[in-house]
């Protein structure tokens, strides 16, 4: 019986002694590791943390190329830029002429087929009646006969 109740007062013991501890606050390193930690090594001297040593000369290229690389790559965007700017401002002319071609084109074709429909309407149309050479034709021998027979009839009166 002895162990039982031993074993029980270990057991609370334990129970109180885990529940009733302070909460362990540890440091929160999340942001330093996301961002990393540079520390300078002697040699023979060991790290204190595990990561990628580097020499001073290859850490200061690094350091050059990071702050160096934002400047490349806004000159290569702005060399790009300029380029297609170019590129689209050309293909925008050349479409512009295209277009002032065909309009030109255009107007020159509406001309010749107004003045080919003017030609056409002008020798096509029938000529109106008071035109026709045989109106004319017709109104002259009329004319002719009327003015003979009147002359005759003239004559014909004289002698009376």
């Amino acid at each position: 019986m002895w162990k039982t109740k031993k074993n029980k007062v270990a057991c609370w013991v334990t129970v109180l002694t885990l529940g009733l501890s302070l909460p362990a606050h540890a440091e929160d390193l999340s942001g330093e590791l996301n961002r990393g930690r540079v520390t300078q090594l002697q040699e023979g001297q060991l790290a204190p943390f595990k990561g990628v040593l580097l020499s001073q000369p290859a850490a200061a290229t690094l350091f050059g190329d990071l702050k160096f690389s934002q400047q490349e790559c806004q000159l290569k965007l702005d060399e790009e830029l300029r380029m297609n700017t170019a590129n689209f401002r050309n293909q925008l002319d050349i479409l512009a002429l295209r277009l002032k071609i065909e309009e030109d084109k255009s107007a020159a074709m509406m001309k010749i087929k107004n003045e080919r429909i003017g030609f056409l309407e002008k020798n096509y149309a029938p000529t109106p009646w008071y035109e026709s050479g045989e109106f004319w034709l017709a109104t002259g021998v009329t004319t002719g006969i009327v003015v003979t027979v009147a002359a005759g009839y003239a004559l014909g009166q004289v002698p009376r």
